[in-house]
Order: C-alpha cells, then sequence, then structure tokens
C-alpha cells in the first residue's frame, strides 16, 4: 500500500548540537523533584519527592503528606535521567507521575539549562508537508506536547498583539485564521536557540540564502506566508504555549480547539514505542504519501485505566490485551483523525496499517506501516479502528471526552 517515503531534505546539523559551554557542570549525586499523582478512587492529587541517583539510575519516592516511604530505592526502567524535566508524565509501575518543580536548588541548576522549552507554530498552508517537519523536529528536540487546532480571528488577534500598529497585522490574522495549524511544545539544551537555526531567517528569501536547508527556506513563501512561528524567549513560550494546551494556561479563559470533524474519519494512534524511537513524523508522512489526510493530531499521556478503557473491547478476545494496555499506558502517544480521498476510510486504513502481526505483514503486506515500523504484535507501531461502527467512538473517546477532562 506504502511507497517508499521520498527522503525529506537534507538539515543542517547545527541546530541539533549542544552549545559550546565554558564548563562542564558536575553532576549532582542526586536529583530531586515534587511531583503528583491523581489518585482515582480517593479523587485526591498527591504529591510525592521523587529522588533519581544519578550513580546508578535507581529511584527512590517518599510520600510528602504522611511523611513515609512510598517506593524503595530500585531501578525503574521507565525512569531515565532524559525523563527528568519540569512537566513531564513519567509512568512508575502504572502510575502516571507529573514532576510539576525541583526540590532543591542544585537540582534546578544542573537540568535547568538541559531542558530548555520552545514553541512553534505551524502556519496553514505548511500542513502539507507536516510528516518532514516532524521529522525534522524529532532529531533535534523531544516532543512534550502537540496538536493541530482552530486559530479562529479572536484569538489570533490575541495571539500576534506584539504585531498590532504594523502594517502587515490585518494580512497576518487573515492567514492564520484561515485554516488550522499545528502547536509543539518540545524541550532540548538551548532548546529556544536551536529552534531559531532551525526555522531560519523570517524572510524566507533570505533564508534560503542564509541557511537553505532552514525549515523557512524550505517551506516558506514571503514574510507573512513563512510557514511558521517560533517563540522567542521563555517567558514567550509560556505565553504562547498557554494558548492550546490547558496544563500550560495562565490566565486565559480557553484554549484554541482541537480540529477534529469526526465524519467519514478513523482512528490511528501512534504507539509510544514509536514515538519513543522517533518514527512518528516518518509514520505521519506515509500516511500522506498513500494519499490519506490527517484532519487532526494530538499528543496523549494515557494511564492505566484510560489505555484499558480504550482496549475493553479486546479483553477476553486477544492474548496480548494486558500487554497492550500497559505498552499504551508507558508514554506519550498521538492521536491522529485520518480521512481518505476513497470511500471506505475505515477499511481502507485498517489495509494499509497492515496485519497487527508485523512478521505477518512484512510477508502479507511489506509496505504497510506495520511491516515498516512494527516490531512484534504489542509493539507494532499503529492502532487502526477495525470497524467502521467503532470509528466515531475512539475519535470521541480522545478529541472530546479526554480533552475535556484535561
Amino acid at each position: 500500500m506504502f511507497s517508499r517515503s521520498p527522503e525529506p531534505p537534507r538539515e543542517c546539523n547545527n541546530p541539533c548540537r549542544s552549545g559550546d559551554n565554558a564548563y562542564q557542570q558536575v553532576e549532582p549525586p542526586k536529583l530531586l523533584f515534587i511531583t503528583e499523582w491523581f489518585d482515582r478512587e480517593a479523587e485526591l492529587i498527591k504529591k510525592y519527592l521523587l529522588i533519581f541517583y544519578t550513580v546508578d539510575g535507581t529511584i527512590e519516592i517518599s510520600d510528602l503528606v504522611n511523611h513515609r516511604r512510598f517506593l524503595r530505592r530500585m531501578k525503574v526502567d521507565t525512569v531515565k535521567l532524559e525523563d527528568l524535566y519540569i512537566g513531564n508524565v513519567i509512568n512508575i509501575y502504572a502510575r502516571h507521575m507529573t514532576l510539576v518543580e525541583y526540590a532543591d536548588t542544585c537540582s534546578s541548576q544542573y537540568l535547568e539549562p538541559k531542558t530548555e522549552r520552545a514553541f512553534i507554530l505551524v502556519k496553514p498552508d505548511a500542513l502539507d508537508y507536516l510528516g518532514f517537519i516532524v521529522q525534522r523536529i524529532e532529531k533535534c528536540f523531544r516532543v512534550i506536547r502537540a496538536k493541530t487546532a482552530c486559530l479562529g480571528y479572536e484569538m489570533a488577534c490575541k495571539f500576534f498583539d506584539q504585531y498590532q500598529g504594523q502594517e502587515f497585522y490585518s494580512s497576518l490574522i487573515s492567514y492564520v485564521s484561515s485554516g488550522p495549524v499545528a502547536v509543539f511544545l518540545v524541550v532540548a539544551e538551548n532548546a529556544i536557540e536551536k529552534m531559531r537555526v532551525l526555522v531560519g531567517n523570517e524572510d524566507p528569501s533570505q533564508a534560503r540564502l542564509e541557511s537553505p536547508t532552514s525549515l523557512r527556506a524550505l517551506y516558506g513563501k514571503d514574510t507573512i506566508r513563512n510557514a511558521f512561528h517560533i517563540s522567542e524567549s521563555s517567558p514567550c513560550v509560556i505565553r504562547d504555549s498557554g494558548f492550546f494546551f490547558t496544563e500550560c494556561r495562565e490566565q486565559l479563559p480557553c484554549v484554541a480547539r482541537n480540529t477534529a470533524v469526526i465524519c467519514d474519519s478513523t482512528c490511528c494512534i501512534i504507539k509510544p514505542h514509536a514515538v519513543k524511537e522517533g518514527l512518528a513524523g516518518r509514520i505521519i508522512t506515509d500516511i500522506c504519501a498513500a494519499k490519506f489526510k490527517v484532519v487532526a493530531l494530538e499528543m496523549f499521556y494515557l494511564d492505566r485505566t484510560h489505555a484499558e478503557e480504550f482496549y475493553e473491547v479486546y479483553k477476553g478476545v486477544l492474548a496480548e490485551y494486558a500487554s497492550m494496555t500497559e505498552e499504551l499506558a508507558l508514554g506519550p502517544c498521538y492521536v491522529l483523525e485520518i480521512s481518505g480521498c476513497i470511500e471506505e476510510t475505515v477499511k481502507s486504513f485498517r489495509s494499509a496499517c497492515g496485519p497487527s502481526d508485523p512478521d505477518l505483514a512484512r510477508k502479507l503486506r511489506p509496505q504497510s506501516l506495520r511491516a515498516r515500523y512494527g516490531v512484534n504484535k504489542v509493539h507494532n507501531a499503529v492502532h487502526c479502528t477495525d470497524l467502521p461502527e467503532d470509528a466515531p467512538m475512539e475519535l470521541e473517546y480522545f478529541f472530546r471526552i479526554l480533552t475535556m477532562k484535561s
């Protein structure tokens, strides 16, 4: 079904290199965090102290309210040093814990420079290249939030209010509110500067002279239709991301709504293992190359309860059910609403994904998504809707129910 995706334009390596520091800060023996976990049975947010020991990668957790040990010091495979940044959701034995703040100055001084946040908005006419753009972002950053959104006229005016009074302001607002946008919140060392280099000069013609492989050089048209907006400073990252992500919101009455339409479409989930391996961009590129359209996209962090709810139809049917739910709750996943240019989108997209067993897919449908990116029946890269009548329910679960809860 899928022909090999065209390779994205070769990128400059500079954006992905860490800055040259005058000195390397000594790694502290342990890193301390305040974490939160929502106890569904008690309907309470509980706070804990998490200690990460850098010498061996073990962790220890204490209950801050009851002043007792919650987890003795041990190695937890799902928690590594690169996972430790404020705002991240880590999975500890099926519990999703959010790192909300550093518990000491030593931890913050060591980690904050290494986990700077950056924000990028993909403007309407660049969404045709979303797969290639995600590939470039994945190579330089770790994506922690993502979604496609409708930035209506009024919200666009508020978002770009720093340009009020400029002669191009009206044209800019009309342009960015003319269609959906995609937004990404990412982390990396020196993330803001790396993003600035990756995206390139605000004038695409100048970008093509200065850095021909930068994103604006490749996808921008002019100074208004320059394909991207990026946040220029850490305060701007906080402000801009608050327009789109509930957990980032500060004194904003609402966030931009997602682009889901839930009509004549199907559901696709790029599973956590594929996201972790940096395959999301390639998978999206393949989907679009096969003449499907990504109507909506959003990154979700599912806990065990949500994963079990979503996969409930497979309970008692598939031997891999328990492992499937565990995998879906291990880390962030991308949920996509997919429409097709042909009838029977659910059936045609399921065929494009291939059999659930990647080994079988490589024999029967060698160009399918699972054949190309799957490992085994559990880590098979993507979930897709099986039956047409299930598509609205699956899409509603993510883009309506879980979005409202967040």
